[in-house]
């Protein structure tokens, strides 16, 4: 229990920082937006993770704050965390194994920046905990009819909340056939009916949601696929998303990530081989769907599924280090003690340095809207840039309207149903960005409120930015000035007049 409890007070150090009571985020405010649409549009916001979006509009319904939308994230990181630690006290590793894994996964920056952004990345790691916890269960009575029946309902709820969760649901269904098919001491038929239920649930799964992904965000993915061009390219490629993978769980980049990668499976390997299929068999399905350029690896935030499994198989490696000659002969306490103490030390200094970088890129629209209102009189106009449309959206006093197309990155974009309000309608690296449209706009009137978000170059490049005053540059050119500011956190307006 000291353990668990060190790995939980270490979590919630590192995530309380991001939480936050100013506005969502840009990239949590579109998730968000399920609660101003019906629930046919809110489960397609999503694109893969259609469960998510009508968990997330069930629950911002009891209260809009950014700390209520923050909580369940939040939570789902700290119980992940927990998780895995009794997950590998529970198929048979030691403490300092254990306190191994969920130190990874309480330190790793990735879980730390995403456990207060209100996204499924998070629920990815919880279910993928529950999938191998299942599994493993159900390893114990391969012929259960009931534990099968536990996990496809594991499998489908946890595929239905995120896409991203399938490759470890697939896993666990074959290793448990395997299991169950060479079982002698009980019925076989359910090692046989409910992976074939569960193949049948996922191709129609793929059919209606899995082919789904805009163009653009594919595009915004190369980088993250393996290139199997050619030996060189393979190898290259291949070395580049494990180096970007192990990252999201050590800080740095480099060869010692990729290196680590393979001693953690040898060494999970000579301790127990099944488990180890079972921990990281979901990372060559991960890198065979890169391969095909089908689901990106190495994207940080989109490998978290991957990292409970990952966290397994290095306690294991950990374990067949601790068994095995002179190593065995150490004293348990003093080395859990050792370990702890390496953990807290990591969380004060990279850890919150990390935290500190990284702050929570909330831009309070609701307030800057109430301040725009104060201050607008009869025939002014509002055009608001494409990084704030989303959290614009999300505070207006008015229901949005929304746009779907492949066209963007999300799948969708938003407009305002008031005559007097244009929101730019892509991004930058999005087909149909027209800044020029803020000109045509203003044609006519005698002020302009130009609206922006102001994130942090942690989250979005300064070149990237810049781009949000492209239609201001436009405005400017066009013979407007700026006569007024307003600021609030994380965004600001300028009053233009001619």
């Amino acid at each position: 229990m000291a353990n668990l409890a060190l790995l939980v007070a270490v979590a919630l150090a590192l995530r309380v920082p991001g939480l936050t009571a100013h506005g969502l985020y840009r990239d949590d405010a579109w998730p968000a937006l399920a609660t101003r649409t019906d629930i046919r549009q809110a489960m397609r916001l999503g694109v893969t993770v259609p469960g998510f979006e009508l968990a997330l509009r069930t629950w911002l319904g009891f209260g809009r704050s950014t700390l209520w939308a923050q909580a369940p994230v939040a939570a789902a990181s700290v119980a992940t965390v927990g998780g895995v630690y009794v997950l590998a006290r529970r198929v048979g590793l030691g403490r300092v194994a254990g306190l191994s894994a969920g130190g990874i996964m309480a330190l790793s920056p990735v879980n730390v920046v995403y456990a207060t952004r209100v996204k499924q990345y998070a629920f990815d790691g919880l279910g993928a905990v529950a999938l191998l916890a299942v599994a493993v269960w159900l390893w114990r009575r391969p012929g259960s009819w009931r534990r099968w029946g536990l996990l496809l309902v594991v499998a489908v709820l946890t595929g239905f909340l995120s896409a991203s969760t399938v490759p470890v649901a697939v896993v666990a269904m074959a290793s448990c056939a395997w299991k169950g098919l060479r079982n002698r001491e009980g019925p076989r038929w359910p090692a046989a009916a409910v992976p074939l239920v569960y193949a049948g649930s996922l191709a129609v799964y793929a059919a209606l949601v899995l082919g789904a992904v805009p163009p653009p965000l594919r595009s915004l993915w190369a980088t993250n696929f393996i290139d199997g061009s050619g030996p060189g390219r393979l190898f290259e490629t291949t070395f580049d998303v494990l180096d970007m993978l192990m990252a999201g769980m050590l800080y740095r980049h480099g060869a010692l990530g990729p290196v680590l990668l393979i001693l953690v499976a040898v060494g999970a390997a000579a301790y127990r081989r099944d488990l180890a299929v079972l921990a990281l068999a979901p990372l060559g399905v991960a890198m065979v769907l890169a391969l095909g350029e089908r689901v990106p690896l190495g994207g940080g935030r989109t490998d978290s599924y991957l990292y409970p499994g990952l966290a397994l198989a290095a306690a294991m490696a950990v374990e067949r280090v601790f068994v095995t000659r002179p190593f065995d002969r150490l004293p348990a306490m003093p080395l859990n003690g050792l370990v702890a103490v390496g953990i807290v030390a990591f969380a004060l200094t990279a850890g919150r340095r990390h935290v500190q970088v990284n702050p929570y890129p909330g831009a309070d629209l609701a307030a800057l809207q109430a301040d725009i209102r104060r201050q607008t009189e009869p025939g002014d106009g509002i055009v608001v840039s494409p990084f704030s449309r989303y959290p614009w959206a999300l505070s207006s006093r008015h229901r949005p309207m929304i746009v779907f197309s492949p066209a963007y990155t999300t799948g969708f974009t938003v407009s305002s149903s008031e005559p007097g309000e244009l929101v730019v309608a892509a991004e930058y690296v999005e087909d149909g960005y027209d800044p020029a449209a803020a000109v045509r706009f203003a044609a006519g009137r005698r002020r302009i409120w130009y609206v922006v978000t102001d994130t942090p170059p942690s989250d979005t490049p300064p070149e990237a930015q810049q781009h949000e005053q492209d239609a201001e540059r436009l405005l400017l050119a066009d013979g407007w000035r700026v006569i007024r500011r307003l600021d609030v956190h994380g965004a600001h307006a300028h009053l233009l007049e001619r």
